[in-house]
């Protein structure tokens, strides 16, 4: 999709590892979507996340190059915000990234210690002269253009430092897409998805409909197989980006995946792919222990952040209990025990944090675009 980026051959090669060494490798399992089906194809390893696996960027390799993902780091680096307005809607799906950097900044967290300090103090005081409900709420600091400036710079001075794997790795993604295209066109592989952007997530009622198969043929025309879908261009076609998703959520088989690039016998140690189950146990009712929720709340605004900015992608309400129940079962920290909150507790608390944010955007206070 860029206009200076090498050609593909016409039976682009499986390429073989160019990522740095890990631990481990992630053997294909179950139904697999695009990310962890082409990271096998192109390193040997199922990753999901293709930006922490390999290079800042990697996740939008259909739309850019490291170098254009530095020139993008650059301009927050000097605006201290984003640009929407200069580049195409894939970036935003790096913004939660971004943002979350900056929000591990060490200015950043001093102000969040200095914020949790005060609470403390603002808890005892009240406690002291016998009322806790005196205590004062005390806002969470927020992220400034000073925060992004630094996440920025640390993100570009990363990025700069593997710029020429990063560039090899770019390659390897995309003809890894090629290979997987091909071999859906050659009947080697089939592929499922729902048609378009997919079904109505708002009616978390309803169950989602079955996935289609694919017609073959369709991966035999000028397409792009991506983590946002079946795509209608081909690299270098000069679409610039104007495109239509015409397919969604696609899975595939790991058996056939394994058939096109079979685990190599090299005695490396591996884990079969799964993905992450965000159930949290199930609520029985009565008193949930006293937890700390400013950590939930920086975490939900984030990824809300985040949900905001995508052109599309599902029922954003459902998509961010999903995440919130994940990141409360796995990094939530009770305060008096050793239990984590109940689902429903988190999807109540989602749903207040969810309410307050949509507000924010209707006010024009976000810090992201809708």
């Amino acid at each position: 999709m860029t206009a200076d980026a090498p050609p593909v051959p016409e039976t682009p090669p499986v390429p073989e590892a160019v990522a740095a060494e890990q631990a481990g490798r992630i053997v294909p399992a179950l139904w697999m979507p695009v990310a962890p089906a082409i990271a096998w194809l192109a390193f040997g390893s199922a990753e999901d996340d293709l930006d922490a696996a390999y290079y800042f960027g990697a996740s939008i390799w259909y739309a850019a190059e490291p170098d254009r993902i530095a020139d993008w780091l650059a301009e927050i680096e000097d605006a201290g915000a984003f640009q929407h307005d200069i580049w195409p809607q894939e970036f935003s799906l790096l913004e939660r990234r971004v943002t979350s950097r900056a929000a591990q900044t060490a200015s950043f967290q001093a102000a969040m210690a200095d914020t949790k300090q005060k609470r403390a103090e603002e808890k005892a005081r009240a406690a002291a002269l016998g009322n806790p409900k005196l205590a004062v709420s005390i806002p969470s600091p927020e992220l400034t253009a000073d925060h992004y400036k630094e996440a920025a710079t640390q993100l570009l001075e990363e990025l700069e430092a593997c710029q020429s794997v990063a560039a090899t790795q770019h390659s390897a993604l995309w003809n890894a897409s090629e290979t997987l295209r091909l071999a859906v066109a050659n009947g080697e592989v089939r592929a499922f998805g729902w048609r378009g952007g997919g079904p109505d997530f708002s009616d978390q009622n309803k169950p989602l409909p079955l996935r289609e198969r694919i017609p073959d043929d369709l991966f035999a025309a000028p397409v792009t197989i991506t983590q946002h879908g079946l795509l209608s261009f081909a690299r270098d076609d000069g679409s610039f980006g104007n495109y239509e998703v015409l397919w969604s959520e696609l899975l595939f088989a790991s058996a056939q995946i394994i058939k096109i690039k079979p685990e190599p016998a090299d005695g490396r140690p591996s884990v079969a792919y799964k993905e992450v189950a965000p159930d949290l146990p199930t609520d029985l009712g009565g008193i949930d222990a006293y937890y700390d929720w400013l950590p939930f709340e920086e975490e939900c605004r984030q990824y809300f952040q985040s949900l905001s900015a995508k052109p599309s992608g599902g029922d954003p309400k459902r998509l961010l209990k999903k995440h919130m129940r994940w990141w409360a079962k796995n990094k939530m920290e009770p305060k008096n025990d050793d239990t984590r909150p109940t689902r429903r507790t988190v999807d109540r608390k989602t749903n207040d944090l969810f309410q307050m944010l949509m507000a924010e955007i209707s006010q024009g206070i976000g810090h992201n675009r809708t």
